[in-house]
């Protein structure tokens, strides 16, 4: 593995560099030869959900890449396509049933009781059995930063060609808020960090 230096007075920058390396040197995520450029990125899915109890999958493997929905590749990143986590968000939104996540507001919020069952849920992101992410939206929420909108975490490796599960975990007696019969609620989480971009 190498790498290309264009952000060198970057702090996030040589922090997601290291990462990169250390991740590599541990279990070879990069062919020798290949050139690495970490890059400012976002991941991100945007899903249609059932408020209930227990695990709701946002990523399913018949999900490809589409632009509004996810840019993930399916419920992986494909070889050589790396991600270091550095924040996340998660916003809420209420729509149509059926319709496609990108067409519905996430910016309006949504009511204090239509926000209750959604403060104690967990956003869940799991690689090999590996839990990269566990966090409660209440959490998320009042943690970020000013303006930014992105709840700081720790650096966590989303490795290439491995299955990801990310999932809300809600409560196991959670109660349902009562929406109109064609409504429904969607959630967006997105991923701030770092993408490994190859030039070979």
């Amino acid at each position: 593995m190498q790498q290309l230096n264009y952000y060198s007075n970057s702090e996030d920058f040589l922090k997601a560099l290291s990462f990169f390396q250390a991740a590599n040197n541990n279990k070879q995520i990069f062919n020798a030869d290949d050139v690495i450029k970490p890059m400012p990125s976002e991941l991100y899915v945007n899903r249609e959900i059932t408020v209930a109890g227990g695990k709701k999958p946002l990523l399913i493997g018949s999900t490809d890449n589409e632009t509004g929905v996810t840019n993930f590749d399916g419920n992986k990143l494909e070889d050589g396509r790396a991600f270091v986590i550095n924040g996340i968000a998660v916003n809420i939104g209420i729509g149509k049933k059926g319709v496609k996540p990108y067409n519905v507001d996430y910016l309006t919020e949504i009511s204090k009781e239509q926000k209750i069952p959604f403060q104690f849920a967990n956003v869940l992101v799991k690689q090999k059995d590996e839990i990269l992410v566990r966090m409660p939206l209440s959490s998320i929420e009042n943690g970020k930063k000013d303006f930014s909108g992105y709840r700081d975490i720790a650096l966590s490796l989303i490795a290439p060609g491995s299955k990801v599960e990310v999932e809300l975990e809600f409560p196991d007696e959670v109660e349902t808020p009562t929406l109109d019969a064609d409504k429904a609620f969607y959630v967006s989480v997105i991923f701030r960090g770092f993408e490994s971009y190859q030039k070979r």
